[in-house]
């Protein structure tokens, strides 16, 4: 466009092997956090929690190397996306306007439990450490998307709020 904005396809990873790595660094990391260093017992949270926390004991180290290598591969993967571009414009959740009382969503024909749903386009980056912004869509309606994600290149924080400034100078 004569502003410089341009849309373009690009191929991030799968949304399962993202969560997978999500899952089990969350478990690992969440037990190490209130269990180990805080000494919280499970039984001080609820069952969703005490669950992560029983897997979180169970996981191998050659389990957690994997997924650890796997984090890197996702950065990669996320910085060949970025490639010849300033920043990525993604939604920011596969729903539209959630409702707090929603136990789950149906996505893409299965039924995802309520903050999974919510961090399935957000985890991607929360592993791959690029600078993420998110800002809301002014004017939206209930039925349309109201939030979107801006990615950034990883280390580059300054970049993306540049690019995120620009486009809200072309569309305020």
């Amino acid at each position: 466009s004569k502003r410089g904005f341009q849309i373009v396809e690009i191929r991030l990873p799968d949304l399962k092997e993202v969560a997978h790595a999500h899952f089990v660094h969350f478990c690992d990391q969440a037990t190490k956090l209130h269990l180990d260093e805080f000494g919280y017992t499970p039984m001080m949270f609820g069952t969703e929690a005490q669950e992560a926390f029983r897997m979180g004991r169970s996981l191998e180290i050659s389990e957690i190397g994997r997924v650890e290598n796997r984090r890197k591969e996702l950065r990669s993967r996320v910085d060949s996306a970025l490639e010849g571009l300033d920043a990525l414009l993604i939604p920011t959740m596969p729903v539209l306007r959630p409702h707090l009382k929603n136990d789950s969503f149906l996505i893409g024909g299965k039924s995802m439990g309520f903050t999974a749903s919510l961090v399935l386009f957000t985890s991607l980056f929360n592993h791959s450490g690029h600078p993420v912004l998110t800002t809301p869509n002014p004017g939206t309606t209930p039925d349309q998307l109201h939030s979107v994600q801006w990615v950034g290149h990883w280390g580059n924080e300054r970049a993306l709020l540049d690019a995120v400034c620009a486009a809200f100078d072309v569309f305020p």
